[in-house]
């Protein structure tokens, strides 16, 4: 299982990325502070320091903006007075005058110049795009983050768990009153259905730029790990590390990686430490205690398979298990009921609604399974490669 933003956690419990999924609180001046961790950082171990590994995307260049993008904005930037008219040309150096979407993609993330360049993204790439885009127009922007139950993707024989992230740019009122949200402010959104799925039920909370490029970092690590990149995917994990160090995904991906090494004793301590920081993280929780069972810890497994029951009603994959148990066992209605609360955990989890369809036609609802199949092919079109199966991962 791996976790990362806008892009991983495992279906059938295969190791997971962590992209970006935490658990953010309202009043972020409660929340615990977590210090700098060098002693849990092994370079040694990835060969840091020489070669391919350790070339990653500088910091400082993850916004930055080609001299060539930078002449075209500012071009047009003299054609513009007041701020109002400056987001009317952040809306179409995005969209452009016709308005045409971004192509979603989200097998790399990349960095703002490289997106703008070509026009496709993931979100957490387009969000960081266009705060650059904003930096440029002298607007006042801030990233946010929706602390929400998890979306589901697929890539090859790894499962991925992703948050949600977009831009809010500061303003009291504009002419558009479509791109607007209820505070007047413009919301550049590039996956408005995610975020509406939780309006009026969770409420965004503003991440500062730091949490935001180490979440670009986690996710090229991410990204690295799935490609089989140990090197790299460290480099990765290590800068996140440094820029963030009470992000949770970074220290749960950085203890996959350290196991996939054979190095255990090492990835038990990442990972208690994830937890101290995370303490109700599902899968971290799982991935404890299988880590402890592999070692005959039963005693200590045990402790935490109590905390993983207590839970387990939170968890998406939990539900779709035992609806599938029940539908094996001729238990329709039983399997819908499982099936529709795992829906309501979880976005992006095809598995469900396949499996919702496929019960629905067996009870005879047609209707319903005509309903969840429009689901898949809404899921298809908004990401036509989020579920693509492939035997090489990516």
């Amino acid at each position: 299982m791996i976790e990362r933003m806008c892009a991983v956690n495992a279906i059938h419990r295969r190791a997971v990325l962590a992209i970006s999924v935490v658990c953010l609180l309202a009043d972020c001046a409660s929340a615990p502070q977590f210090h700098a961790r060098p002693d849990l950082l092994h370079d040694e171990w990835f060969g840091q320091g020489a070669g391919p590994a350790a070339r990653i995307i500088a910091p400082d260049a993850v916004l930055a903006l080609s001299a060539e993008t930078a002449a075209v904005l500012d071009t047009a930037l003299l054609r513009t007075g007041n701020a109002s008219q400056r987001v009317e040309l952040l809306v179409d150096a995005i969209y452009g005058p016709q308005r045409h979407e971004f192509d979603y993609l989200s097998a790399v993330t990349t960095p703002a110049d490289q997106t703008f360049r070509q026009h496709a993204g993931n979100c957490l790439s387009l969000a960081l795009m266009s705060l650059a885009l904003a930096d440029r127009f002298g607007l006042d922007a801030q990233l946010h983050e929706v602390p929400m139950v998890p979306m589901w993707e697929r890539q090859g024989k790894f499962d991925l768990i992703s948050g949600h992230v977009f831009v809010v740019v500061r303003r009291s009122r504009f002419p558009d009153s479509r791109t607007i949200d209820l505070a007047g402010d413009l919301v550049i959104d590039f996956d408005p259905v995610v975020r509406s799925a939780y309006s009026g039920r969770i409420r965004s909370v503003p991440i500062s730029r730091a949490r935001g490029l180490a979440m670009f970092y986690n996710n090229r690590g991410a990204e690295a790990y799935v490609a089989g990149k140990n090197g790299e995917a460290y480099a990765n994990y290590r800068q996140a590390a440094e820029l963030e160090p009470a992000f949770y995904p970074t220290w749960f991906n950085l203890s996959r990686l350290y196991l996939r090494v054979g190095r255990t004793a090492a990835a038990e301590a990442v990972l208690r430490h994830a937890l101290e920081i995370d303490p109700k993280n599902y899968n971290g929780l799982q991935t404890m205690q299988g880590l402890l069972g592999k070692q005959g810890r039963d005693a200590e497994a045990a402790l935490y398979a109590q905390r993983i029951a207590q839970l387990s009603d939170d968890d998406p994959y939990h539900h779709y298990m035992i609806g599938a148990e029940k539908f094996a066992q001729g238990d329709l209605r039983g399997a819908i009921r499982s099936f529709e609360r795992a829906t309501s955990l979880g976005v992006g989890f095809v598995e469900i609604h396949e499996a919702l369809r496929d019960a629905y036609r067996a009870t005879g609802d047609v209707d319903r399974a005509i309903l969840q199949k429009r689901h898949l092919l809404e899921l298809a079109k908004a990401r036509p490669d989020r579920n693509a199966l492939s035997p090489t991962g990516r």
